[in-house]
């Protein structure tokens, strides 16, 4: 029987377990919170945060010579670095952390699009304690400001002039 490790025990990740149970796969979970949603739908299921890829990559090994493990999956999360770090150290196919690290870091996403002339906004990377209006000079209002390392629209905010820039 197929093993696989999906990263994240939430709602969002029901549809995966749910077609990965389908496949005939062991489902295994991992997600810091141990009441999360999914967490009674999995054959397995261990508290680590998916933030912490040491202790990700060392339970993925020990899966991985107890029995084996065919695959790291995540869906709806921000944790492709992690799904890639474990494959990587697993030899198991995936996306290399180079891709996922320019997939998942919105300035690093950007500056490729730029690299490879894809068609993108323009954008400014701000750090607070180097934040000056000058940088602001080649963007026009409204803008939006949005964290580099955030999926979808968390934590975007719409600007509308100077004054509102150090608040978003």
């Amino acid at each position: 029987m197929k093993r696989i490790l999906i990263l994240g025990a939430s709602l969002m990740q029901k549809p995966a377990i749910i077609e990965a149970r389908k496949l005939g796969c062991y489902v295994i979970a991992v997600d810091a919170n141990p009441k999360a949603f999914c967490v009674d739908m999995v054959d397995r299921f261990e508290k680590i945060d998916l933030e912490d890829v040491p202790s990700l990559v060392k339970f993925a090994k020990e899966l991985q010579c107890s029995g084996g493990l065919s695959g790291v999956f995540t869906a709806a999360t921000d944790f492709s670095a992690s799904v890639a770090s474990i494959t990587s150290a697993l030899n198991l196919k995936g996306h290399s952390l180079e891709a996922s690290l320019n997939a998942s870091d919105k300035s690093r996403m950007r500056e490729k699009f730029l690299q490879y002339n894809l068609p993108s906004p323009k954008f400014i990377e701000i750090e607070n304690e180097s934040f000056s209006s000058k940088a602001l000079s080649s963007l026009s209002f409204p803008l939006v400001v949005k964290p580099v390392d955030n999926m979808g629209a968390r934590g975007c905010v719409l600007v509308h002039d100077d004054s509102d820039i150090m608040e978003a």
